[in-house]
């Protein structure tokens, strides 16, 4: 999945000074997906995958569906459908 994944030109990569675990990463996605519609369309947490240029990285993704009302009104039943990836 990762392999057809597509950036903008101003996405940032972080090395971490200590690793992560695997429950602390479910977690955050867990907790930070609470208002999800749905089942996630994408979860995947510490793979491992090797990049067209050799390189050894771990990541972890989360794709999910919200509804929430459009952040430019206030007060109206409208809704709008969108899907936060996390990664």
């Amino acid at each position: 999945m990762i392999g057809n994944l597509s950036l903008s030109k101003n996405v940032q990569f972080y090395e971490l000074n200590k690793a992560l675990t695997k429950k602390s990463i479910e977690d955050t996605f867990k907790e930070i997906s609470k208002e999800r519609v749905g089942n996630y369309l994408l979860n995947e947490s510490k793979r491992n995958y090797t990049t067209a240029s050799g390189n050894q990285v771990v990541y972890s993704i989360v794709a999910y569906k919200i509804e929430a009302e459009p952040s430019f009104l206030a007060g109206t039943s409208v809704k709008e459908k969108s899907m936060p990836i996390c990664y």
